[in-house]
């Protein structure tokens, strides 16, 4: 299991803090068989959901980015069947059935691609760099910025 503590907690809250608005921390949780942080933020005109676990299976992360209840574009390592399936094959995603897989989902979830592992770090520097870039290749997304 990786290990992280309360310090690791308190670095990753200040990091939320110094790149998000309005940051509510919903769970955290650092003992020496859980981390945990979910956290609730908001950046631009848009709603940001962070999850980050590590226990004994390893780490489990999800960072999303919303207009309301709609995913403008999302990061997790998820045991999804259809990154499974991207990685695998349509023959071979069986054996890897439980397998965590860095992915990311377009807008409103409409396609999936694979990724590198991320990290909260990784997802304010994509944020930051690329999510203008992003917005203009998917037009229904910039029009759910206003309103």
């Amino acid at each position: 299991m990786e290990r992280r503590d309360e310090k690791n907690l308190g670095e990753l809250i200040e990091l939320l803090e110094g790149a998000f608005e309005e940051v509510h921390i919903i769970q955290r949780r650092a003992t020496e068989a859980l981390f945990l942080l979910r956290a609730e933020c908001r950046y631009r005109n848009f709603r940001v959901k962070i999850t980050e676990i590590v226990d004994n299976q390893g780490r489990n992360y999800s960072f999303y980015l919303l207009r309301g209840d709609t995913v403008i574009v999302g990061f997790d390592n998820s045991e999804d069947r259809r990154a499974q399936i991207l990685k695998y094959g349509k023959r071979n995603w069986k054996k890897h059935f439980r397998e965590r897989v860095p992915h990311l989902h377009t807008f409103d979830r409409k396609e999936m691609r694979l990724t590198d592992e991320m990290s909260v770090v990784d997802f304010i520097t994509w944020l930051r760099d690329y999510l203008d870039i992003y917005l203009a290749d998917y037009p229904t997304a910039s029009s759910n910025i206003e309103g």
